[in-house]
Parts: structure tokens; sequence; C-alpha cells
């Protein structure tokens, strides 16, 4: 399959100082994308082109609406249409009653924030208490995330996420939305049946209660950003004991919740 075009060139007056010209730059391609569960819309966001059958798997995952490759059946992906169809075995009722009680997130695209912060995760998921992480490899792991090759560069509109572990970055997804990029890593973990438990988040995105509460639905132990929590992301993160460390600038860090977790 062909990769998708993520970028544009468009004509701009390009000011420095006193002077004036017109260029041409590169811009992020945004394109809708919707999401149908069984034959039904479930949601319609905003993306970047590119790894849509991740995108919309991770975002079901994320949001708690199937925790396993086994309850996808089959996805089917038009992308001249901007249409994801997720066949899935799963309660209707469940989804149903998840839509009613869900509010619009304040992120990109849409993502679905549940009020009450216990029905973030089923009590019979815990995450890994025995994690823990080297405050030298969470140094180690910024250095490595920031050098990814990425569309920043060139465009400055774009979020990257990845996954990370023994020190290393296993993979990672960008998007225009830090939602999107979360979930792109997420839905590649769950179709390629990589467990996240033991396993560390990065995103380059501030960390808002919805990205926390996607982390802490698959049970990730750590979650690392260069930028800083919301004091909703410290409470559900505090919470579930799972690590969230911030504003990591080299061997400087703010740790908000489970210091323990950092060694």
């Amino acid at each position: 399959m062909k990769n998708p075009e993520r970028t544009s060139l468009t004509p701009v007056e390009r000011l420095i100082g006193e002077d004036r010209k017109k260029e041409e730059i590169p811009l992020a391609i945004e394109t809708r994308l919707e999401i149908r569960i069984n034959g039904a819309s479930l949601v319609s966001m905003q993306c970047l082109p590119g790894n849509e059958k991740e995108l919309a798997v991770g975002f079901l995952a994320s949001e708690g609406l199937v925790n396993g490759s086994n309850m996808i059946e089959a996805v089917d992906v038009d992308t001249e249409e901007g249409i994801v169809d997720i066949t899935a075995a799963m309660d209707p009722d469940k989804l149903r009653s998840l839509l009613q009680k869900a509010s619009i997130s304040s992120g990109c695209g849409r993502g679905i924030t549940i009020d009450n912060i216990d029905e973030v995760m089923d009590c019979d998921k815990k995450i890994n208490m025995a994690f823990t992480v080297s405050r030298r490899e969470i140094s180690e792991l910024m250095k490595q995330f920031q050098s990814l090759p990425s569309l920043y560069p060139e465009t400055h509109c774009v979020h990257l996420a990845a996954l990370a572990q023994n020190g290393k970055i296993l993979f990672y997804a960008e998007d225009i939305g830090r939602h999107n990029a979360v979930d792109k890593t997420f839905g590649r973990a769950l179709l390629e049946g990589i467990p996240l438990q033991d396993k560390i988040l990065l995103s380059t995105g501030r960390l808002t209660f919805e990205v926390a509460a996607k982390a802490v639905r698959q049970r990730m132990p750590v979650l690392l950003s260069r930028t800083s929590p919301s004091s909703a992301a410290v409470t559900i993160a505090r919470k579930f004991h799972m690590g969230l460390v911030g504003s990591i600038r080299g061997t400087r860090m703010n740790i908000f919740s489970a210091g323990w977790r950092i060694t």
C-alpha cells in the first residue's frame, strides 16, 4: 500500500525583521476519520493520514470498549471515504451506557471522558506494582524520543507518542492530536499482541486527564512527558499508583505520582 501524503505546500508571506518575501512551506495534512463499530457510527475525529487501523483500534482500547484483540473480529479501512469499520464482540448495552455517561474532551479530535474517576478502570485490573525505572533510563529515553524522525521540524504541527522497554523505544506514532498519537501506539500494540503492563509510555503533549486515563486503562505503570500534567491527571495517576513524570529536561524532572517507581 502506498504511503499517504502527510504534508502539503502552502504559500505564505514570511516576515523576518524588515524583510518580507513569499515562500511555500509544508503543512501537516489534517483529514477526517469516522470510526464505526458493528456498523454504527461511534466517533468522528481529525487526524494525520496514515495508521488509521491502529488509531481506530487503539481508540476503542484506550476508551475501555475492547480489552483484547480477541474481541476484534474484523477491521475494514476505507481511506478514500475516511471510515474505519470495526466488527467487535462487545455488549451493546455497555457501549450505550458508556456514551451516555461520556462528555466531549478538551483535546484534539474527540475523546471520551468519564466523569466518575472510579469508572476509568475495572476494579479487577491492576497496574503492575513491582515496576520501577531509573532516572537515568528516563533521561536516556527522553533523549531518544526527541531524536526520532518526525514531521515536527518540518511542520511544527504534530505530537508523538512512543512505547519503551528496557531503555529502548520499541515503536512510536505521530499525529496532529496527542490523543491520536497515543491511540496509534496502543492500537499497534494490541494488533501485534504486545502487552503493555511492563512498558513505559512517552508523549510530547501536555498530560491531561484524558491522556492519563487512557494510560491507566491500559495498565501502563509509567507515563513520561517533557511537559507538565494537569491537576486531574495527577489525581488519577495517584489513585491508581501510575508513575507520572513531567518537565523532563536532561537529568531534571518532576515526579508527580508514585515516586517509589523512580529509582
